[in-house]
């Protein structure tokens, strides 16, 4: 009986190792082709951090500088008012063209004229069917008649035409307003209120440089050797040089197909979100990126 029992434990296990075995081997099959390809090692890279995007502020028309709301290092919103030029002039004549736009007298004046200008040549026409009325009168009565019709759709024309004005005087008072593009931080600071900004680029200083710093790009100048072996949307570790031991997620975004003969290299740029403005711009990093051995 006890060795009956022994027999069968011993049966169990040897099946139990069987099936064990078995699984092995099919694990081993199945990742030979991931072995043969070779295993994700990573390389570290020296790079650095810039801001997604930089503009100059510039007026795309001549004025006074009445007011900069901004200083040097201050966050911005998109859309937020950052330089106010003199507009006494523009508010005036959008003042101007609002009332023009308004103005019912025109069009009533010519709606009355009209109406009396309508029955007078029905009167007429009757006097001149009863023989009372000449055929001159009546022609007069008829002209008078049109003549008020033109002149109440002038009325309404003009009233339009004011409407335009209006749009018109209202972007040209925009214009001097100057707002920022995108949410950032001010770079720096080039003129003062009481300055005359001239209008476009030339060879004048521009108002104030802004940068988007959310998210950041890190560029890499990455040796011809990885060519093909760094792909887009690998996650990657970003270690900048302050804070001292951060470290930041990020995610190749760009990887160049055409290299720099002269450096020996090629370009990547890795995606930095930086939503809390915690990670500064302009500094030197390091940057652990996976590659693919060669087989």
């Amino acid at each position: 009986m006890t060795h009956s029992i022994v027999k069968e434990m011993v049966k169990g296990n040897c099946m139990k190792l069987f099936t064990i075995g078995i699984s092995l081997a099919l694990m081993w099959v199945a990742m030979s082709p991931v072995i043969a390809a070779g295993l994700p090692e990573t390389v570290e890279l020296d790079a650095m951090i810039e801001p997604h995007q930089t503009v100059e502020i510039r007026s795309p028309v001549e004025g006074l500088i009445k007011e900069i709301t901004v200083e040097r290092g201050d966050f911005v919103t998109k859309d937020q008012p950052l330089v106010k030029l003199e507009s006494g002039q523009e508010e005036a004549t959008a003042a101007l063209w609002w009332f023009r736009s308004r103005m019912e007298a025109p069009i009533q004046s010519a709606m009355a004229r009209c109406d009396f200008s309508e029955r007078k040549e029905k009167r007429l026409s009757q006097l001149y069917g009863e023989e009372f009325a000449s055929q001159a009168d009546k022609e007069e009565a008829e002209a008078e008649q049109q003549l008020a019709e033109a002149q109440l759709v002038e009325a309404k024309e003009n009233r339009q035409l004011a409407e335009l004005e209006l749009l018109r005087a209202k972007e040209v008072l925009s214009a001097r307003t100057l707002k920022s593009p995108f949410s950032g931080v001010v770079v720096e600071r080039f003129l003062n209120p009481g300055a005359v900004v001239v209008a476009g680029s030339g060879e004048k200083k521009p108002i104030l440089k802004l940068a988007a710093l959310d998210p950041l790009y890190v560029e890499i100048a990455a040796p011809l050797a990885l060519m093909g072996k760094i792909t887009k949307g690998t996650i990657v570790e970003v270690r900048p040089e302050v804070p001292e031991g951060a470290v930041y997620e990020g995610v190749v975004s760009v990887v160049d197909l055409v290299a720099d003969a002269p450096s020996g290299t090629f370009v990547v740029r890795v995606e930095l979100a930086n939503p809390e403005m915690k990670i500064s711009a302009g500094i030197k990093c390091k940057v652990r990126i996976p590659v693919q051995k060669t087989p």
